[in-house]
């Protein structure tokens, strides 16, 4: 299965349809609960539930995931409620049946509701097999709506988003080492659609950092990732946050949760983020492992930060 362990758990829903084209006679018995095998809905909606939950032991990628809500509606084809869902000249004679879903998690669950919404409507076919009409027919499976992860993802990058990153390490800066960590988190925010309007390397001096965040404020650049320097007792963190108009406090606790679910560690790091001017300004650590996920951690909202401040303003 692919490794989703960097991703945030988000809320995820999904709502798919299907239907089971029949004639109008198995629909009147179905009405009357006339059927050979009784009562056909709550039948089929256990199935659907028990399908649901059996999905991970059916589809051999998916995750397992715990289902938070689970629905099952079922729709004759002249009901007027079924129009929420499908335009009235694609309706064909038959039972209809719309599944929903919902759960936090870090991986999207349409392939619950679809396996769930499957079942159902196969157990439909057995009960209805009896009548021995050879013209019954599942058709028409298919999601219709999915919410969470990647799908909310135009909300919030809607344009190509611009940033800085500053690398603060003295190892780097005098080429005795080599810089793996800016280049990585430089490759991340590339991924999501950022253009890296300045890219430097300086030393752990603090005058020379601050001074660099300074330059580059005046200049505009949207996002500031500083790399480095947030390690315990480092003085930078104290002389960032003074030159604060003020911290964006929800950004910090995000880095800290994603982080500390991960490694902990993360609790040694001085995180910090704020606000200078329109500029938003975020420390990120100078380990590899500790720097991407701090950012995996805030990235898929980050940049969203400066609409709210301009309509703020």
């Amino acid at each position: 299965m692919n490794d989703i362990t960097h991703k945030i758990s988000t809320l995820r829903s999904a709502t798919a349809i299907g239907m089971i084209q029949c004639s109008q006679e198995i629909i009147d018995l179905a009405k009357a609960d006339k059927l050979p095998k009784g009562d056909l809905f709550n039948i089929a909606k256990a199935a659907g539930f028990i399908g649901a939950k059996k999905t991970q032991d059916l589809i051999p990628h998916c995750h397992p995931v715990g289902i938070d809500a689970f629905k099952l509606e079922f729709y004759y084809s002249d009901d007027e409620a079924l129009l929420e869902y499908i335009d009235q000249q694609d309706i064909l004679l038959g039972i209809y049946i719309v599944a929903k879903a919902k759960y936090v998690g870090r991986t999207g669950i349409e392939m619950e509701v679809l396996t769930g919404l499957s079942v159902a409507a196969l157990t439909i076919y057995d009960l209805l097999k009896p009548l021995g009409q050879k013209d019954i027919q599942i058709t028409g499976i298919r999601l219709l709506e999915k919410k969470g992860g990647k799908t909310d993802k135009p909300k919030f990058s809607k344009h190509i988003h611009k940033a800085g990153i500053l690398l603060c390490s003295d190892a780097i800066a005098n080429g005795k080492k080599e810089d793996t960590v800016g280049t990585e988190i430089k490759a991340l925010l590339e991924k999501e659609k950022t253009s890296i309007e300045k890219y430097s390397i300086v030393s752990s001096d603090t005058a020379e950092i601050i001074n660099t965040i300074t330059s580059w404020v005046e200049e505009d650049v949207p996002v500031i990732f500083t790399v480095g320097g947030t390690g315990l007792g480092s003085p930078f963190i104290k002389a960032l946050q003074a030159q604060l108009d003020y911290e964006a406090k929800g950004v910090i606790q995000a880095m800290y949760q994603h982080g500390l679910d991960r490694s902990p560690l993360a609790m040694h790091s001085q995180l910090l983020a704020g606000y200078i001017n329109q500029t938003l300004v975020v420390t990120l650590p100078g380990s590899r492992n500790g720097a991407i996920e701090c950012l995996q951690g805030i990235i898929k909202a980050i940049f969203h930060a400066r609409v709210v401040l301009k309509k703020n303003s």
